[in-house]
């Protein structure tokens, strides 16, 4: 402590025993500042939540289009493989409909890399 800051004490002491109506006052500001902070600190609380409902849902809406899509591609495919077998379509070369099949596969895979990473990540879901 230095002798500004007992300087100021001593001023303080003295004002609050002149006029006890000077801490009466004082007290009610610092209970002022202090419900100041919690109003703060419950809206930012409140804005947290939302922001979280905000980013469930939109997880919740990605995935589901995620999964009808990979869902999609693997009907696709068997539909597919199932008019090749009944030679309903015919490729000139087979190698095109394993390129074809592959591709596909490796859409699936990729799909599931997104939704592992980004929508079910438990960092961002901490977060």
């Amino acid at each position: 402590m230095d002798i500004d800051d007992v300087k100021q004490r001593d001023e303080l002491l003295s004002a609050f025993s002149q006029n006890p109506s000077v801490l009466k006052d004082a007290l009610s500001i610092n209970n002022d500042v202090k419900r100041r902070q919690v109003d703060e600190a419950s809206e930012k609380a409140k804005i947290k939540a939302e922001r979280d409902r905000d980013i469930n849902k939109m997880r919740k809406n990605w995935s589901c289009a995620l999964l009808w899509s990979i869902v999609g591609i693997i009907i696709f495919d068997a539909i597919f493989s199932i008019l090749l077998g009944l030679n309903i379509v015919h490729f000139g070369d087979e190698r095109l409909v394993f390129a074809f099949i592959i591709e596909n596969l490796i859409k699936i895979a990729g799909l599931a890399y997104i939704v592992v990473t980004f929508l079910f990540d438990p960092k961002s879901i901490a977060n």
